[in-house]
């Protein structure tokens, strides 16, 4: 409440009133007595002091009257009034008192104006300091506008007034000075009050509304708020610099503003205050303009017809005023600044309203300010100077003697200024704006008048005027603005430790010069008020009060049924007068909003409307699928629901029930679906997802839809298109003799028609296959359901005629036999073959070994690399060769005493290099390395050659080979074995297990038949080394 008071206090001196300081009408000289009396006028309520300024809740006032020296022709005829009367008037000499009744709630007024009696040696009086009193006997209500939070968190409450914690009229409101209560319906699953007291209390961010007071001020330059006629509500003047008007709106009381011309002719209009200049008790106007009468003051005659003074036509290009009893002789001077003449004055008052210009200083001024900066007493004045870029304080001696002060030296084109308690420590600190930087910034006085600098905005494009009050009622001090580029009203938001918060009330008002703060609406809440140059506007922003949040602490889901009431605790909730908020409060409920999301439930039945169960089996050609929402909802809709295995349409409904048909799309499983937060309830809540609703559609007999063959050609399996049963109740497992198998004509046959084994995996049958010969991939195999044996869940048979019931059997036969003497195959000398790394593989099966020291080669490259088989004592071994400047390198399964003889069946062979390692693997292992780094296998001319050397015609090999393949790259033992893959090798284009296929792979044969004894040779060289594959038709 301090700030609050001292707030009002700087406002009344810069706008509704001043102290009234009476001109002296002296008489007839006299030797004895010239000295003017006064009269000091203070108050009691009976027991307690009322403080000029104050608002209390008495119903009356005893208001004592004390002259300086004796009187005798005081009387209450003297005493003037606003907003009350005068009673019970007496004393004498140098006392009176008098009973003061206010005539309603309201700001009053008691003064004493100049000349109202006289001393014993007839010098008439001074004017008195005006008393000033606001009467308020209205308690605090919490007002229309309470509202939950969407999320119920929290509950604002507004009040009519401005509140406080304590009867004192200062403290803020906190969470123990309210009480929760929370009714709840019978029914539902309501939400439940975790407490009682709030949880937190914040104080809401006011908003503001557009008023417009004149749409037609041409040229609108600058705006003062004051209270020009003295009925207790705001009023405004305005100046229009291109219509050379002085103007003033007069407020009814109920914010309609009747507009008046004070003068119709003072060119170059720029700025205006009110101030009771000749201390009559009304409110007279000093105005500066840019030509003609350039300081003149207007002379109210207590009816607001006013009467013009010019003090001062020569003054050049006046920007800035304001007006203070500089020299302590209780009269009113003018300060102006003169921004071509680039000075700052006084004009000092002879009483009389004679003035006399006094130059305080040459180079600096723009917007003058006048307040006791140091508090010692008497007025200071802090201004900006925008032609030197500073801000300046001027140190008042006492005597209208100052002294400058840099307050700051270095900010760009100041413009308006502002003085208050910013940072609530007991001295008084500065708001001022930039122009050019478009900065808002304020300095924080340590107490001795050494400022610290600290930007709360640098982009308000163009900022032109600021002022200071507390704006949304949460006891520290605001800031509001006006940027001229930017067209905006701002205010910034103090959290309490000038850290501030940025809001936008206007952003379209074509070049605001001036800024006010005051109470307009007198609602207790501070309005702003401000003008647009190029639009010719005054316009005033109500503020809305942002009221209190407070934190709700809730246990459960709202449905929305509940109601919150919220209490001024007892004897908790003042207002600035003392007046106590009831615990009986109108306007203080509100609905919880419902949290609570509906639910969709979905059931179904047939066209006959027999329900149909979830996850059942019909051969319903369709179903009515019912939707049923627990609560209403508008916006449930056919694309809201999702469904696989058919389709939805017809659909209809509204409230909590709707049904669409579905159609299943082929025999089957289905669902359908309605997704979390595909629709809302009327509160906006999202839905949860609803329970899947299953249904499997079967309406024939079922078939066979895949059959895939064993790669060893051992088993055939069959996959049913559904659950299938022996018998045609539904039940039995299948049997071999529910299957019949056909085999085409070729190198091999079935032993048996029926299957030898059935094994089972869900839809799928694993049937045993006994062949005799060698299987040949162009034979086919069909498997058939036995006549009257395999049935469905609902007795349907399956036909012994089928669709996906055939496969080929896997080729056995791809191998390519060399006779040892003449046969062989060969690649031209390629590049291909010549990588840095390299693997190759071959799987033989000798017919015969060497028996000597020879050696028989199954892959030969000339002068590179060769792997065959070698005769040593212990026994014939698989060697591998790579050979490098002359010299070879060998790795021999012998190393592991691994030996091979002649029908020894099948060996998977691999060599490997990755530039420095060679490694010789059979059957899937590792069987000897051998290692330098200088080994090399890059351009190496020579044939690829299978079954020979070739370089010298001989060392043929003699048996079968397969599975030739090639890589430019290492392969690692993890791939090498599950090459070999237990002696059923991969097929090397294929990706499985540790093997991965890829581009490595340069060539592959796959050996089809045996090579004719005619052809001897065979050259490998055009079946495309890069496809990866040799299926060559019979040679002959």
């Amino acid at each position: 409440m301090k700030i609050l008071v001292r707030l009002i206090s700087v406002f009344l001196i810069h706008g509704m009133s001043v102290a009234q300081f009476a001109i002296p009408t002296f008489q007839a000289a006299s030797s004895v007595d010239r000295t003017s009396p006064r009269i000091t006028i203070t108050a009691t309520d009976g027991s307690n002091a009322v403080a000029n300024g104050s608002t209390t809740n008495d119903n009356t006032l005893t208001i004592t009257f004390t002259s300086n020296e004796t009187t005798s022709n005081f009387i209450v005829s003297d005493i003037g009034v606003v907003g009350g009367s005068i009673s019970s008037f007496s004393g004498s000499d140098q006392v009176y008192t008098a009973t003061f009744t206010p005539s309603s709630n309201r700001l009053t007024k008691i003064y004493i104006p100049t000349g109202a009696f006289t001393d014993g040696m007839n010098n008439n009086n001074y004017a008195s300091e005006i008393f000033e009193w606001t009467y308020d006997n209205s308690a605090p209500t919490i007002v229309s506008g309470t509202t939950m939070a969407s999320d119920n968190s929290t509950i604002t409450v507004k009040f009519s007034e401005t509140v406080f914690n304590s009867s004192s009229g200062i403290g803020s409101l906190e969470v123990a000075d309210f009480s929760f209560a929370l009714l709840v319906p019978m029914s539902g699953n309501p939400a439940a009050l975790s407490s009682s007291t709030p949880s937190s209390i914040t104080k809401g961010v006011p908003t503001f509304s557009d008023n417009t007071i004149d749409a037609d001020l041409n040229g609108a330059i600058s705006i003062f708020a004051s209270d020009l006629d003295q009925d207790g509500d705001v009023d405004v003047i305005g100046c229009s610099s291109q219509g050379s008007n002085l103007v003033w709106y007069q407020n009814n009381g109920s914010q309609s503003f009747t507009k008046y011309t004070i003068d119709a002719s003072l060119a170059g209009a720029r700025e205006a205050i009110a101030k009771d200049l000749d201390r009559d008790g009304d409110m007279d106007i000093i105005a500066i303009a840019g030509d003609g009468d350039k300081l003149c003051w207007y002379d109210n005659n207590g009816s607001q017809s006013f009467t013009k003074t010019t003090i001062d036509a020569s003054i050049e290009d006046p920007r800035g005023i304001d007006a203070a009893d500089l020299d302590g002789d209780n009269d009113v001077d003018i300060i102006l600044d003169a921004y071509t003449e680039d000075v700052l004055v006084w004009y000092e008052n002879n009483g009389f309203e004679s003035f006399t210009k006094n130059t305080i200083v040459s180079d600096a001024g723009f917007r003058p300010f006048s307040v006791d900066l140091d508090e010692d007493g008497d007025m200071d004045i802090v201004t900006s100077d925008m032609s030197s870029d500073e801000l300046l304080w001027f140190e008042n001696d006492g005597a209208a003697s100052f002294t400058e002060r840099s307050i700051d030296g270095s900010i760009d084109n100041p413009r308006g200024v502002s003085v208050a308690d910013l940072d609530e420590d007991g001295d008084l600190d500065i708001v001022t704006v930039s122009f050019d930087d478009d900065d808002v910034v304020w300095y924080a006085n340590n107490g001795s008048e050494s400022f610290t600098k600290s930007t709360i905005d640098a982009d308000l494009d163009g900022a032109f005027d600021a002022s200071i009050a507390d704006i949304d009622n949460d006891g520290d001090l605001d800031i509001a603005a006006v940027g001229q580029y930017a067209d905006d009203v701002v205010w910034y938001a103090n959290n309490g430790s000038e850290s501030f918060t940025k809001y936008t009330i206007e952003s379209n008002i074509d070049k605001p010069y001036r800024i006010q703060i005051a109470d307009v609406d007198l609602d207790g809440d501070l309005d702003i008020l401000s003008h647009g140059y190029n639009d010719d506007d005054v316009a005033w922003y109500q503020n809305v009060d942002g009221g209190y949040d407070l934190g709700v602490s809730l246990s459960g889901t709202a449905i929305g049924t509940e109601v919150l009431t919220v209490s001024p605790a007892s004897n908790s909730i003042y207002d600035a007068g003392g007046n106590v908020a009831s615990t009986s409060q109108s306007y203080n409920t509100a609905y919880l909003n419902d949290k609570t999301g509906p639910t969709m439930t979905i059931t179904a039945a047939n066209a006959s409307g027999t329900a149909v169960s979830d996850g059942a089996t019909t051969s319903d050609n369709y179903l009515v699928v019912t939707f049923t929402s627990n609560e209403t909802t508008t916006n449930f809709a056919l694309a809201d629901i999702s469904v696989s295995g058919g389709s939805m349409a017809s659909f209809s409904g509204s409230g909590t029930t709707y049904t669409a048909n579905f159609t299943p799309s082929s025999n089957g499983a289905t669902t359908i679906d309605v997704a979390g937060s595909t629709f809302t309830d009327a509160s906006g809540n999202d839905n949860s997802a609803a329970t899947q609703f299953n249904w499997t559609f079967d309406s024939g007999a079922p078939t066979i839809s895949g059959t895939s063959i064993a790669s060893d050609n051992s088993t055939i399996s069959v996959t049913f298109n559904e659950t299938v049963y022996n018998t045609n109740g539904g039940s039995g497992s299948l049997q071999t003799s529910d299957f019949s198998l056909a085999l085409s004509s070729g190198l091999s046959t079935l032993s048996s028609s029926t299957p030898s084994s059935i094994s089972q995996s869900s839809n799928t049958y694993t049937l045993g296959v006994s062949l005799s010969g060698v299987a040949s991939a162009d034979q086919v195999i069909t498997v058939t359901p036995v006549s009257n044996q395999i049935y469905d869940i609902y007795g349907s048979v399956a036909s012994t005629s089928q669709s996906n019931n055939t496969v080929n059997l896997i080729d056995k036969n791809y191998t390519l036999t060399l006779n040892g003497s003449n046969e062989y195959a060969y690649y031209a000398d390629d590049s291909n073959f010549e990588p840095s790394t390299w693997s190759i593989q071959a799987w033989i099966d000798p017919s015969a070994v060497p028996s000597n020291s020879d050696n028989d080669f199954f892959i030969h490259k000339n002068k590179t690399y060769r792997i065959g088989l070698e005769y040593t004592a212990s026994g014939v071994e698989i060697m591998g060769s790579l050979r490098y400047n002359g010299t070879y390198y060998n790795v021999n399964s012998g190393d592991q005493s691994f030996y091979i003889t002649s029908g020894g069946g099948w060996y998977h062979v691999i060599m490997t290099f990755d530039g420095t390692n060679l490694i010789l693997y059979v059957n899937g292992d590792e069987k000897d390395t051998n290692s330098n780094s200088n080994y090399s296998t890059t351009n190496q001319n020579g044939v690829f050659s299978i079954g020979r050397r070739h370089d010298t015609s001989s060392l043929y090999y003699n048996g079968i080979i397969d599975e030739v393949a090639f890589w430019n790259t290492a392969l690692s033992a993890n791939a090498v074995s599950s090459l070999y893959n237990s002696g059923s090798g991969l097929n090397a284009l294929l990706t499985s297990g540790n093997y991965s296929s890829t581009s490595a792979l340069v060539m592959y044969l796959r050996m089809q038949q045996n090579l004719d004894d005619s052809d001897a040779s065979y050259d490998f060289t055009g079946s495309g080394i890069n496809s990866g594959n040799y299926n060559a038709d019979p040679i002959d």
